[in-house]
């Protein structure tokens, strides 16, 4: 019974490979013949992990189940995985996401009637595909009881085919090779290796150079939907936006941002306290930030490299751009998305700590803003706060405060304040830099003539709400979401 499982697995491999192929239809025509060999090993390898796994349990299992068990619970797991891979390929054209376990516990449920309206053709298919899977299996199932040669080969293909797409998308993931990446979104559970940094610590990859040398993506989104029409004053105004991570509204003051709150105070300055991010961690609320739609299109965004519109149109204007930027931007894929267009850009910084990093973003920009040539866009963007880091040499003021964030001592009846304290002395220090970059601007007589925009990419909670939530990343409430929005027009 063992070779008519190894048969009959080939069979499942190939039917699921067919289905496979109908989400290329939404990748666009590869461009290359490296990015079409890669499609067609990236559908081997998936069906050989999809088919081998469960195939090496049942392998496993002829010495302890009866055959017949057997036979039923092979032909079940076919059926029913190969319909709900239909079902995702309906779902991927209709709606462009894929199925998951929320959506099928909705749809399964009392109330999936209700929720999803299906007319007389929907629901002979949702019956009848099934059906039809289960007669094509049972044929595939008696023809592989008869001895075939070559299944083993045809198994080591798919294995070659396993092991090499993972190293293909490897290595254009870190030379930013967009024609081979842009697959990953759209095959259901596809998770291909990345190894960036592994590669660049071998030396057999220079991240700097790749990126420079990356050729321009192939993008097969609509981003954005029309060019848009951009009218500038004479002479035109500079942009300086100064994100400062984890920065609740209620944490705009002068005790904790002095700075930041002698800006809000000013007569042609405008704030918005009941602003809330698009997103409750750094990813998705920079990408709203700066993109301005929902952060599910991050992952076309990303394999697409597409640049946000306020900085391609800021470039395309002639305006200079100039960068303070603290945090590594390899890990949150900035540098495929926001930063996209940006040649000469540093993925992380040297220094051993984020208040550091913090300070030397800001010197960097103060620098930048000393000498820039008229008109230019500056992003300072602060990440210190996020990792609870407080210069060793800066004031302490708000007691008590933990030393360094205890994330194990959090629970739902931790007392909040030394935790928060440890907080506000990090956003103080932050503060300390925006003052810095703000000086630099004034000291050039640049105030008049810049627009600045202080706001954050997403809250802080201190069990605001009472469950034993801290932090961010975990609900959509306003102790995560609600930041500040800070606009000082000339």
């Amino acid at each position: 019974m063992k070779g008519q499982l190894v048969r009959f697995g080939l069979g499942v491999a190939g039917i699921q490979a067919l289905v496979l192929l109908r989400y290329l239809a939404h990748a666009g025509a590869g461009p290359d013949g490296l990015a079409m060999t890669y499609r067609a090993l990236a559908i081997l390898g998936q069906v050989a992990w999809w088919v081998g796994v469960p195939l090496l349990l049942l392998l496993a299992l002829t010495r302890l189940l009866p055959r017949p068990v057997l036979t039923g619970l092979v032909l079940a797991s076919a059926t029913v995985s190969t319909s709900l891979l239909v079902a995702d390929t309906l779902v991927y054209d209709r709606w462009r996401f894929h199925l998951d376990f929320t959506l099928l516990a909705l749809f399964f449920g009392s109330s999936g009637d209700r929720i999803f309206a299906l007319g007389p053709w929907s629901r002979a298919g949702l019956y009848g595909v099934p059906l039809v899977l289960a007669a094509v299996f049972w044929g595939t199932w008696r023809l592989a009881s008869k001895p075939r040669r070559g299944a083993g080969l045809v198994w080591g293909l798919l294995a070659f085919a396993l092991v090499s797409h993972h190293g293909v998308h490897a290595w254009a993931d870190a030379t930013y090779n967009s024609s081979i990446t842009r697959l990953t979104r759209h095959l259901p559970l596809f998770y291909p290796l990345t190894a960036r940094r592994f590669l660049a610590a071998q030396g057999w990859v220079d991240l700097a150079e790749e990126r420079s040398l990356r050729p321009v993506p192939d993008q097969d989104l609509a981003y954005p939907v029309r060019d848009p029409v951009c009218t500038l004053p004479e002479p035109p105004l500079n942009l300086l936006l100064v994100i400062v991570d984890s920065w609740r509204a209620d944490e705009l003051g002068p005790e904790v941002t002095p700075h930041a709150w002698r800006v809000a105070q000013q007569s042609h300055t405008t704030v918005h306290l009941d602003h809330w991010s698009g997103g409750n961690v750094t990813r998705t609320g920079i990408f709203s930030l700066f993109y301005g739609i929902p952060c599910t299109h991050w992952p076309a965004i990303s394999a697409a490299q597409a640049p946000p519109v306020l900085l391609s149109q800021a470039r395309t204007a002639g305006f200079n751009l100039g960068l303070g930027l603290s945090a590594d931007l390899a890990p949150q894929a900035f540098d495929r998305t926001v930063f996209s267009q940006v040649q000469a850009l540093e993925l992380s910084r040297p220094e051993s700590t984020p208040a550091r990093r913090d300070a030397a973003a800001a010197r960097d920009l103060a620098h930048f803003l000393a000498q820039a040539p008229e008109p230019f866009a500056a992003v300072l963007y602060l990440d210190a706060v996020h990792g609870y880091s407080v210069p060793e040499e800066a004031p302490r003021p708000f007691e008590p405060a933990w030393q360094t964030p205890e994330h194990l001592k959090l629970g739902p009846g931790t007392d909040p304040t030394p935790y928060r304290n440890l907080y506000r002395n990090a956003l103080l220090a932050a503060d300390t830099r925006v003052g810095e970059v703000l000086q630099a601007l004034e000291q050039r007589g640049l105030t008049e003539r810049t627009i600045l925009v202080l706001t954050s990419d997403h809250a802080e909670e201190f069990n605001d709400n009472g469950q034993g939530w801290w932090g961010h990343g975990s609900n959509y409430t306003a102790a995560q979401l609600q930041v500040p929005l800070v606009l000082a027009w000339p």
